[in-house]
């Protein structure tokens, strides 16, 4: 039975679809596929890798040996479909081109921005993120500017959207306490008005002006 568009939960005939999300695993993977559940499709939305130097970026031998590596890491899971959109610590993924990087990866499919179809949901994969300069992990960044040019890719028929960035105040805080202590920031925060001290959003304003189009 073909399933029904995403939102159809009060058809009975509809077939239930269970995506599985993951991100972050940074070489750590082993020790979390015991704790991935089963599903249908499984997405994994960057960062599989740790941070990546120079020397890591311009070594062949490295990029091909962790696409190797992460290639393995979906081929021993169950799921049916998969996905992977890389991260900033992706950096070595980041130098090399889309088709390269796919040809590698057997097992799981490379979104980088493009859209694929599975049980009838559109998935769009992007992995942009906002240029940090307080960080060796810096694959696929972009500028405020730039980043909005790439979420107008996003196609408007777009059901599951991908992205190692998430959207600004949608479940973007993350741990920043260094960076609070050295600029001395409010304690009552100028995006969402509560006080998260040592927690900053990482979220992308533009982005989210893009989700709520097509939403």
């Amino acid at each position: 039975m073909k399933p029904e568009k995403v939102g159809s939960v009060e058809n009975s005939n509809a077939r239930t679809v269970r995506i599985v999300h993951i991100s972050d695993t940074h070489m750590l993977h082993e020790s979390f596929l015991p704790m991935i559940p089963d599903g249908d499709i499984l997405v994994h939305s960057g960062d599989f890798t740790s941070i990546t130097f120079k020397e890591y970026v311009k070594s062949e031998e490295k990029y091909i040996r962790t696409l190797q590596v992460l290639d393995d890491f979906f081929d021993r899971l169950p799921h049916k479909h998969k996905i992977f959109v890389s991260g900033n610590h992706e950096q070595a993924v980041s130098k090399n081109s889309r088709e390269r990087t796919q040809n590698l990866l057997r097992h799981v499919r490379y979104l980088q921005d493009e859209s694929v179809t599975l049980e009838g949901i559109k998935f769009y994969g992007s992995p942009w993120n906002l240029s940090r300069v307080l960080t060796h992990a810096r694959g696929f960044s972009s500028s405020s500017s730039q980043l909005k040019r790439h979420w107008g890719r996003i196609p408007g028929d777009t059901d599951v959207l991908v992205t190692h960035q998430p959207p600004q105040n949608v479940l973007d805080l993350g741990t920043d306490k260094w960076i609070q202590t050295v600029f001395k920031w409010s304690s009552v925060c100028n995006i969402c008005g509560q006080s998260h001290e040592g927690r900053s959003h990482w979220g992308c304003r533009h982005l989210k002006e893009r989700v709520m189009e097509v939403r």
